[in-house]
């Protein structure tokens, strides 16, 4: 990786500029020391025409929620105070690096949440890599520094797990809600089609907002890791209300009017959605 970032950078296309004005180059992504290689047999599942959830595209999925929870993780890494005689990353500059990755992390879930077949792909993760990049540019000037300060960082990683099951399941719903929306609406069986368009319409936009809500408060540095936790899921259940439980009960009504056979949204999308819903409202009435 090192030999990697050593190399000049490539200039992306002219006009292409960053927060602060300076020209975007294009990094070898998943060479930072921020995205991980996607854990697989390096095939693809996605074939021309068609959308399918496969074990690449879990994969791929898996990755980007990875991708996420460290940017995440490494905020909260530098909330801690400087070590003594540490001169590189003291308080101003690691507010400044809080800033970037926060800005990072929503761009990158902007991104993932947009889809609209369910394409899982390569360049689906390129493209939220690189919208990250974008909005990080003096994080990824110190990326060795905040490379070393997670491995050292005492507690680092603790809470994460229950943000990174929270995104994946948030991230999982988006996704299959894309696909079923592609397989229905390819049915020469659907009779209300506008009603079909418009329903997922308004379910695929709550769930981005629901993740980009979870982001900035999962992000919040003045709370403990269990309160963040609490406080992201409020937000994201605010976005998705009870219209989004019931736009998913009824597109899985449309797709069962279709095909019986087909149940991409009923079990993709209706039966996850309500389970986290319920979850999530059991657990906040609990902590209450």
């Amino acid at each position: 990786m090192a030999d990697a970032l050593q190399k000049p950078p490539r200039h992306a296309p002219a006009g292409m500029r960053n927060r602060t004005g300076q020209p975007l180059t294009r990094r070898p992504l998943g060479r930072t020391a921020y995205w991980s290689p996607v854990a697989s047999d390096g095939r693809s599942d996605i074939v021309p025409g068609r959308v399918l959830i496969g074990e690449h595209t879990i994969d791929l999925l898996r990755t980007a929620v990875v991708d996420i929870t460290t940017l995440v993780a490494t905020c909260h890494a530098l909330k801690s105070l400087p070590s003594e005689g540490e001169t590189v990353l003291q308080r101003k500059p690691r507010s400044r690096l809080r800033r970037d990755l926060k800005r990072g992390a929503v761009a990158y879930i902007d991104v993932l949440a947009r889809t609209r077949r369910g394409a899982v792909d390569d360049a689906l993760l390129s493209r939220c890599r690189v919208a990250a990049e974008q909005q990080m540019p003096h994080a990824l000037a110190q990326q060795d520094r905040l490379r070393r300060l997670m491995v050292s960082g005492a507690g680092s990683l603790d809470g994460m797990a229950a943000a990174r099951q929270d995104l994946w399941r948030l991230a999982h719903v988006a996704i299959f809600l894309g696909n079923g929306i592609a397989t229905l609406r390819g049915s020469s069986a659907l009779i209300d089609a506008k009603s079909a368009d418009a329903l997922g319409g308004h379910l695929r936009r709550r769930l981005r907002k629901a993740l980009i809500a979870y982001a900035p408060a999962a992000l919040r540095t003045k709370a403990g890791k269990g309160r963040l936790i609490v406080q992201a899921r409020e937000a994201a259940l605010a976005e998705i209300g009870p219209r989004g439980t019931a736009e998913a009960e009824r597109l899985a009504d449309l797709e069962a009017g279709t095909d019986r056979t087909h149940k991409v949204i009923r079990q993709g999308v209706t039966r996850p959605l309500l389970d986290l819903t319920l979850d999530w409202q059991v657990g906040l009435a609990q902590t209450s």
